[in-house]
């Protein structure tokens, strides 16, 4: 992998990351992560009520992908894959929630910055642990800015960590987190089932 170019393309699309809320209702929320063992990925798009939680669509990509990967480049290895699972939905949600950072990002490009702008979508991050910034308090600060907050969604487990990705502002990104939490699950639940679908079809279980 050329790190260099990789870099420039991450300030680039970085350069066209909107922090402000760039949507009217939200209806439909998605749901996109991958599960990898080995070189084996299996990315999952789910598409889900707003409201009831109920799965809407749900679309899958499997290939094979480099084994490890630097954190801040994982658009790069998990990006693929969940671009083409997105691009198999015939129903499009008004906002995605991705399993990775958004502008909590070296770059202020992660995961969900990068796809939200390449697929021009509103999008969050989701993430379990803070790689980058300082923590204030709830929120994380990255050169002077808050670029994510810290949630604590169940009792007795660790807390989130919620960036803001593409076209939506921070406070939007964890009012639409806590919306969208359903007991047991400490994650959001539209990425709780991509999650567990992803697992699922990897495991050949849903065929």
């Amino acid at each position: 992998m050329n790190f260099k170019k990789a870099e420039e393309e991450q300030r680039k699309l970085a350069s066209k990351v909107l922090v402000k809320d760039d949507f009217s209702n939200v209806k439909l929320i998605g749901g996109a992560e991958a599960y990898a063992v080995g070189t084996r990925m299996v990315a999952c798009a789910v598409v889900c009520d707003a409201t009831t939680m109920e799965v809407k669509e749900k679309a899958f990509a499997e290939g094979a992908v480099d084994t490890q990967v630097l954190p801040e480049f994982r658009a790069y290895r998990e990006g693929p894959l969940l671009g083409k699972a997105l691009t198999s939905l015939n129903v499009k949600p008004d906002v995605i929630m991705f399993s990775g950072e958004g502008v909590m990002h070296p770059r202020k490009c992660g995961l969900a910055s990068h796809l939200g702008v390449l697929f021009d979508v509103p999008s969050i991050g989701i993430s379990k642990e803070m790689l980058w910034g300082e923590q204030k308090n709830d929120y994380v600060v990255l050169e002077k800015e808050k670029v994510g907050m810290i949630m604590k969604t169940r009792d007795h487990a660790n807390p989130i960590v919620v960036s803001t990705g593409h076209r939506i502002s921070l406070g939007k990104a964890v009012e639409l987190v806590k919306q969208t939490i359903r007991e047991p699950h400490k994650m959001p639940e539209p990425l709780h089932l991509a999650h567990k679908l992803a697992k699922k079809h990897f495991k050949g279980e849903d065929k």
